[in-house]
């Protein structure tokens, strides 16, 4: 397997195929699962009274939001994974069929059964991950419990054997989830492109990772390598586009504050611009980066795998 073309191949696709971006965007918009929205409590001290009938009907406006939390959850699984799917089978057309992608039949290809296939298998890889991973963090935190004996000495050999389990559970974890992840990348693939049911796309993956160790531990390297240097990257340009976004929506929300004196306008006004400046340039940006990386490895998996027989034509 030569690693470096599979490279150009993926970075010549998904640059001239502009229309796996938007699935990409899709992708990091949803951030796979999880919404990439700021936490916390708001620092401005909002007051009951600037927002009207709050206080009086907090449990209304309580299940209200919980309602539409739920269906922003529910409606951005289903466009992650329908954006997955998408991006898996317009790659693998390009490979075999030398289709061009295009949005429309992005679409056509993602609204399909092996999305709610690719959400099992999270299902069936996560729970099982999850649960190893606070075992071996309850592990590392053990030795706390020497804390509670009433004794300076064991208080440092708590910590320093918390610290240095803390340290090998990370280590761990680290190599556990890259493994994981890496086989992830072949079971999703052979769920999609062969159309193969979860608990066959499980052994396949696992087949091809253990039978192609070396190919498939090389290209994750460069993968890894490459992710490292994207949020290098990625880094600055963040941070300047945090401050534009902060001066965009910040400045129309101080003229609207000092005009009408209502922070919770101010902030209805400013946040929506921030947020857009901000997310809008950022969806793009990885959104490119998304494809590519979707593109390598599902044309790693082409290359393991060859399709022998023609996709059907949807």
């Amino acid at each position: 397997m030569d690693h470096i073309d599979i490279l150009r191949r993926a970075l010549r696709l998904a640059w001239n195929r502009k229309a796996l971006w938007l699935f990409g965007a899709i992708l990091f918009l949803t951030g796979g699962g999880s919404f990439n929205f700021p936490r916390g409590q708001a620092r401005w001290h909002a007051r009951w009274t600037d927002l009207p009938f709050v206080s009086k009907n907090w449990i209304a406006w309580l299940i209200a939001g919980s309602c539409l939390l739920l269906i922003v959850i529910v409606v951005g699984l289903i466009l992650r994974y329908m954006a997955q799917v998408a991006l898996y089978r317009l790659v693998d057309e390009e490979l075999v069929l030398e289709r061009a992608a295009t949005v429309r039949h992005g679409f056509e290809l993602g609204w399909d059964h092996r999305a709610l296939r690719l959400f099992g298998i999270d299902l069936v890889i996560d729970i099982p991950f999850s649960l190893i991973a606070l075992l071996i963090l309850a592990f590392a935190l053990s030795p706390l419990l020497l804390m509670l004996i009433d004794s300076t000495g064991m208080r440092v050999i708590a910590i320093i054997l918390t610290v240095a389990l803390g340290l090998l559970a990370l280590l761990v974890l680290l190599i556990l989830g890259g493994v994981v992840g890496v086989w992830h990348q072949l079971v999703a693939r052979s769920a999609v492109l062969d159309d193969r049911r979860w608990y066959e796309s499980l052994k396949h993956g696992y087949t091809l990772f253990v039978t192609h160790f070396k190919d498939v531990f090389l290209m994750a390297l460069l993968m890894w390598g490459i992710a490292i240097g994207w949020r290098l990257v990625m880094l600055p340009v963040t941070i300047l586009l945090g401050v534009v976004a902060f001066v965009s929506g910040g400045v129309p929300a101080w003229l609207i504050w000092n005009l009408t004196g209502a922070r919770w306008l101010a902030m209805l006004v400013g946040v929506p611009i921030g947020l857009g400046v901000f997310l809008l340039p950022m969806a793009v940006i990885q959104g490119a980066y998304q494809a590519f990386h979707s593109t390598v490895w599902t044309i790693t998996y082409r290359e393991l795998v060859p399709a022998l027989e023609t996709i059907e034509d949807t």
